[in-house]
């Protein structure tokens, strides 16, 4: 948890713990809330295909696109095309590694 679960501590980080969840989930570039938008408008397709599960075999293969973008200006030219290919390698490790066992009944 952000800074504890001590309620005391909790209000001493009160300013940051806001500033934290604004840049996250409010603002357009934070990440989240993408993420969450992405997964409500495909929540009823993705229910039959089984979940991507990180272990140890395959989190090489899945955290290696981010580094080929890690030093990139994010909204450059050159992002926008390392982009498309980061995507392209993330969703086959995601389809490569799509494991069965864990999906819900």
């Amino acid at each position: 948890m952000l800074c504890g679960t001590d309620a005391r501590r909790r209000e001493a980080y009160r300013g940051h713990i806001e500033a934290t969840e604004r840049r996250f989930y409010e603002e357009r570039d934070g990440g989240v809330r993408d993420l969450v938008e992405w997964y409500a408008r495909h929540a009823r397709a993705r229910w039959r295909l089984p979940p991507f599960v990180l272990s140890v075999d395959n989190a090489a293969a899945y955290f290696d696109p981010s580094t080929a973008i890690r030093n990139t200006r994010k909204r450059s030219a050159s992002m926008l095309f390392r982009g498309l290919a980061v995507r392209a390698r993330l969703a086959q490790v995601l389809r490569d590694h799509a494991d069965a066992r864990h999906r819900a009944a």
